[in-house]
């Protein structure tokens, strides 16, 4: 994916499960939005309309939904072991203790199949080249803003590319553009997203 998952600045690290699940029993959560999340999709069960789902990453799990017309769109790539790359999906906190993520086709940025062949329908830039935060035109308050987040979104979309010195990740020469999910899970272990 073009991210160095183990520069803490990037939001592998500040968005994993565990913060995810951490902020929003604080209420740290901006309008309960997480800018950017990778999650594997370990369950989803189709209801009536929206689907029941469970993801995960390396540090946890949180249960969630997936809209029902993420479903019709995207049904056949919407499957056990894919990761989804999200931005500023909603949770929601009925109390301390439960928090669940709202997925929905706005927050859908990438689908990667199980294999690690990406299956979004559309090319799009790697990932260090694209702005990953909110799209501020499309959220009214985003206009009222005091352009912060504009600047937050910069600096996280360049740390999350960069190493710790502030100075570009290197490249793997060997990376391979079509097979970019590695980088994301190649640390897991195969028992935590196999079946």
């Amino acid at each position: 994916m073009g991210l160095d998952e183990r520069n803490p600045s990037c939001f592998l690290h500040s968005y994993s499960v565990v913060m995810v699940l951490r902020k929003a029993a604080l209420k740290q959560l901006a309008r309960n939005k997480v800018p950017n999340m990778a999650v594997l999709l370990k369950s989803i069960i189709h209801t009536h309309a929206d689907a029941k789902a469970v993801f995960k990453d390396p540090t946890g799990e949180i249960q969630g939904t997936v809209h029902r017309r993420l479903l019709e769109d995207r049904a056949e790539e919407l499957k056990i072991g894919s990761v989804l790359l999200l931005k500023q999906v909603g949770v929601f906190s009925p109390s301390h203790r439960n928090h669940y993520l709202n997925v929905t086709p706005n927050n859908l940025l990438r689908i990667y199949a199980p294999d690690g062949v990406r299956m979004s329908s559309t090319q799009l830039p790697p990932l260090v080249l694209m702005h990953l935060m909110f799209d501020e035109e499309d959220d009214d308050e985003g206009k009222r803003g005091t352009g912060e987040d504009l600047q937050t979104s910069r600096d996280t979309k360049a740390s999350c590319s960069r190493g710790p010195a502030g100075n570009p990740a290197p490249q793997d020469s060997g990376w391979d553009a079509d097979d970019d999910l590695d980088e994301l899970l190649g640390e897991l272990p195969e028992d935590t997203y196999s079946l």
